[in-house]
């Protein structure tokens, strides 16, 4: 028999669900700007002097606080809202198809109520009609098997 899965569980695997696309989303998003950071140029060529050079030392220095990556997170950010609000949707939708099923159910249950009483009115009625047969005072015809 199926029973009702419990509201803390069903929320453990839905945060489980979003960490999971956020990490996915997370892990594409870092590899796509990772790969264009590697493959792209990172010095312009026009800015390049070329010479020959015999001695010296090559410096490169980066300012404090000069960011070298920066992550445009718009878009996940959106496609996580998006996620979230079709969540919601889908369980309006299940709470809506469960009331819809309780009430059919109960509908059902009224008409098999209204039915077992008819059943015991007309055995009722049979019952009154033999008797009244086998005190010869029935109408005849009156209990025919059909």
């Amino acid at each position: 028999m199926d029973r009702e899965i419990p509201r803390q569980i069903k929320i453990a695997r839905q945060r489980k669900n979003i960490i999971r696309l956020v990490a996915g989303l997370g892990a594409i998003v870092a590899a796509v700007v990772l790969t264009d950071i590697w493959m792209s140029e990172t010095v312009s060529v026009k800015n390049l002097t070329i010479g020959k050079v015999d001695r010296g030392t090559i410096e490169i220095m980066v300012n404090a606080g000069e960011p070298l990556l920066k992550l445009d997170l718009t878009s996940v950010e959106t496609e996580y809202l998006r996620k979230l609000d079709e969540q919601a949707m889908w369980q309006s939708k299940l709470v809506q198809v469960r009331i819809d099923f309780e009430n059919s159910l109960s509908e059902l249950e009224m008409q098999q109520q209204i039915q077992s009483m008819k059943l015991d009115q007309l055995y009722t009625d049979l019952q009154g009609e033999r008797y009244l047969d086998s005190l010869g005072v029935s109408a005849p015809g009156r209990i025919e098997l059909r």
